[in-house]
């Protein structure tokens, strides 16, 4: 029996892509970094954590790219031997003879995917989804206070203990991709609408399920808030910290010890992990026992909040909510359509940011008595939430105190932003531009909308039957998360290959340099020119082989998935960095052409000072002979011989022709035979 999907329920699905060469230990387009497990690791660790490894200058460093044990990683990927993922599904399935739960998973799934894309290649599908665990139920479990840092200040929300705990449903599986790389998703039911939820509006409180799904949010990437003293840190000292550390939002898992008591949020993903991870043994065939999370997915440094670090991680977030659903696409009276900026006008908007200084409490900051920290609390919420909130009444048909509240939630929630109440009209409106429906006719449609930002995709809708469907097997809407994990392998498959781009071509800038140095030496060059253009006709051979031949260009057969499908590309960079890929190909191009013309100005250099010495050493042969004629005459014309000897003076000028003929061979022969040897020497 299908479990129902409810109104005011979010279904989040948390992704990690991990590569093929991640997966067998010769990754060689990502970042080396030391374990950056935080608490326990070494101030060199942590120092080497805060900066990216320069893969480009390691590349010119270490021509050969050696490792441990001599072996070469270049090798490694050439010589990685292509991926069957259908004969490795095989072998995983054969495993587990029973798998029942992943049969019934590819039976419901695979006919919705392959409805709306063609994921074939050479007439056959190569994804396969695995199912891991059957549904398990947990709970989320927020702080007492809510807190993030922004625009130079510190707030914090005080949430009650009977408003603090959310039950939910948690589904994993893998997917595994026809390059070999498998990604890991975690979904998460959760029903932020519950009986809390009215009565809060009702006592003039903020529900704590729309911070609840600022956190979540928060979790996967945060960007909204900065480091501090308190549990991050040691000795009331500011440390390095993990988001779920930063934010304090919990899980409680019935699995792990004490079952009831909450954990928190990456220790309990590395705890499932360690339950799941055997598809990855079984599908690559490797011994997976001592590997952990974070020796797969390693954390990453938040370049907005320095010292904060989390997993690198991609969200799909699938919200059914009918009054959500309704303020995004609002109706007139008729039933018609309506402008959302005709709902969302600066006279309602803008007394909110004042609301903040007027009533919110600035007291010590419990974790660092020397900071401040505003408290948005019980006299703050009953003045946002009171019919004439900043003295702007709204006219007949404007939202009310509680949708403006939704509003703004909304809008801060889609760029991912936790300080939502401190937006006016402009920013609300801004952030409530879907990127579907994008016309009027997509409008007039009015199934769902969709927004995106770099790590997330969000849909709203009224209802969805495929949500029903998918969300006993993957805990989400399919056609949903088809879009996500298929942008999310693209984004991937583009940035490894943008690392491996950019370093052969600093390589191929190197031997430019070399040969600017070697400018006397066109043979050098010569050489040099032909390492280069080696490294070019190999980069090209693996950009197809380990990037274009697996990289998905918008395989959807519907302008709905279509189009968002090119939106999400292009706000999370993937279009762009395919671009600059291009450019950095062209770019190999035109130093190796540079490379050329240096060779070619060698050549013409040398082929001068040739000319040049041969000029010289025929000239000095030519004023050798005249001067023996002249000698000869001198002598005549003295006296000093009554016979002029005709034949000496012939004999002179054919000894001096001689000599000046066997000088261009002697000079040739040197240049031809006595460079080779000396090479040979210095060889």
């Amino acid at each position: 029996m299908r479990r129902p999907t409810e109104n005011g329920t979010a279904y989040w699905t948390l992704s990690f892509y991990i590569s093929r060469p991640q997966i067998i230990g010769h990754d060689l387009a990502m970042p080396l970094k030391p374990d950056p497990s935080g608490r326990e690791s070494t101030d060199e660790a942590r120092d080497a954590l805060a900066e990216d490894f320069d893969l480009a200058r390691y590349f010119v460093e270490h021509p050969d790219w050696a490792v441990d044990g001599g072996t070469r990683r270049l090798d490694h990927l050439r010589e990685l031997p292509p991926f069957d993922s259908r004969s490795r599904a095989r072998a995983a399935d054969a495993l587990d003879p029973e798998h029942a739960r992943t049969k019934a998973l590819r039976r419901a799934i695979n006919p919705l995917f392959n409805d709306i894309a063609d994921r074939s290649r050479l007439g056959r599908i190569e994804d396969q989804l695995f199912a891991v665990a059957p549904t398990q139920d947990a709970a989320f479990v927020l702080p007492d206070l809510v807190r993030w840092s922004t625009e130079g200040r510190t707030f914090a929300v005080p949430i009650a203990p009977e408003d603090a705990r959310f039950p939910i449903h948690v589904t994993r599986f893998w997917y595994l991709h026809g390059n070999g790389a498998m990604s890991w998703h975690i979904s998460f039911e959760v029903m932020y609408r519950n009986a809390g939820f009215a009565a809060a509006l009702e006592a003039k409180r903020v529900p704590s399920g729309l911070y609840l799904l600022s956190l979540m949010q928060k979790l996967a990437y945060p960007k909204e808030s900065e480091m501090r003293s308190g549990p991050c840190g040691e000795g009331g000292e500011a440390g390095e910290c993990r988001s779920d550390e930063l934010f304090e939002l919990r899980l409680v898992d019935p699995g792990m010890e004490p079952s009831d008591q909450p954990h928190l949020f990456w220790d309990v993903v590395d705890h499932w992990f360690q339950s799941d991870k055997g598809t990855i043994a079984a599908v690559h065939d490797r011994d997976m026992v001592d590997v952990e999370l974070l020796g797969l997915c390693p954390h990453i440094v938040i370049n907005e909040i320095p010292g904060l670090f989390c997993l690198d991680t991609r969200s799909n977030f699938f919200l059914r909510d009918e009054a959500f659903f309704k303020l995004i696409q609002p109706k007139d009276t008729d039933g018609e359509l309506a402008n959302r900026r005709t709902r969302v006008r600066d006279d309602l908007f803008a007394g909110y940011p004042a609301l903040i200084d007027a009533h919110g409490e600035t007291v010590s900051d419990p974790r660092d008595p020397a900071q401040k920290v505003t408290i948005l609390g019980s006299d703050y919420w009953a003045r946002m939430l009171a019919p004439d909130p900043g003295g702007t009444r709204a006219a007949d048909g404007s939202p009310g105190p509680v949708d403006r509240l939704f509003y703004l939630f909304l809008a801060g929630f889609n760029q991912n932003i936790i300080d939502w109440t401190n937006q006016d009209a402009s920013e609300v409106l801004d952030s409530l531009d879907p990127i579907y429906p994008s016309s009027d006719e997509q409008q007039s449609e009015g199934f769902f909308v969709r927004y995106a930002n770099p790590r997330c995709l969000i849909t709203y809708v009224q209802r969805s039957r495929t949500l029903e469907v998918g969300n006993d097997f993957i805990g989400t809407c399919p056609y949903a998360f088809l879009i996500h994990v298929l942008a999310m392998h693209n984004e991937r498959l583009t940035r490894d290959q943008e690392k491996l781009a950019f370093a052969v071509v600093e390589k191929v800038n190197s031997y430019l340099r070399a040969a600017q140095a070697e400018r006397l030496r066109p043979r050098r060059i010569g050489q040099l020119v032909s390492e280069a253009e080696e490294w070019i006709n190999w980069y090209r051979i693996a950009a197809f082989e380990h990037f274009d031949r697996h990289r998905y260009f918008n395989p959807f057969r519907y302008d709905t998935e279509r189009d968002v499908f090119t939106e999400l590309e292009r706000l999370r960079g993937t279009s762009r960095l395919s671009a600059a890929l291009d450019k950095a190909l062209a770019a190999l191009d035109e130093s190796t052409r540079d490379i050329q013309r240096v060779r070619a100005e060698a050549e013409t250099d040398e082929e001068e000072r040739r000319n040049r010495f041969m000029t010289l050493v025929f000239g000095v042969v030519g004023l050798a002979g005249v001067a023996q004629v002249v000698f000869q005459i001198d002598q005549l014309m003295q006296g000093e011989d009554a016979r002029f000897d005709w034949g000496s003076v012939a004999g002179d000028l054919a000894i001096t022709g001689g000599v000046a003929a066997l000088i261009p061979v002697a000079i040739l022969a040197w240049r031809k035979l006595v460079p080779p040897v000396l090479y040979l020497f210095r060889s």
